[in-house]
């Protein structure tokens, strides 16, 4: 099925999501933010949601997060994961085993294991 979503953006949101996208200052083009909203799909129909011993293990998929920034700020505060990677669209957190997870926010919260942020 072809789409035709509109999306409208002012130019602060274009260089918002351009800043983070790009890693300069820099508006977002079109093409790029269809890059994005395909990945963010594409993350969606991927992503599993987390088991019931998923969030017994890993509170942060109980609560609900109105962004990923919420959720970056909330672990500085509780200094409980070193964060290795954050771009607004993915956050990847090294747990107290080193092992490296990347939490990413469709409809709910998910997290997968991760290998180091390119």
């Amino acid at each position: 099925m072809k789409t035709n979503i509109s999306i409208e953006l002012t130019d602060k949101e274009r260089m918002n999501l351009g800043q983070k996208f790009y890693k300069k200052k820099r508006m977002i083009t079109r093409a790029d933010l269809n890059q994005i909203v395909k990945k963010f799909i594409n993350d969606v129909i991927e992503a599993t949601p987390p088991s019931p011993q998923e969030r017994l293990d890993d509170p942060l998929l109980t609560k609900e997060w109105t962004s990923l920034s919420q959720l970056k700020d909330y672990l500085l505060k509780q200094g409980q994961n070193n964060i290795v990677h954050f771009d607004g669209f993915e956050l990847i957190v090294k747990d107290k085993q080193n092992a490296l997870h990347s939490y990413t926010l469709g409809d709910q919260l998910y997290k997968q294991k991760k290998g180091l942020p390119k």
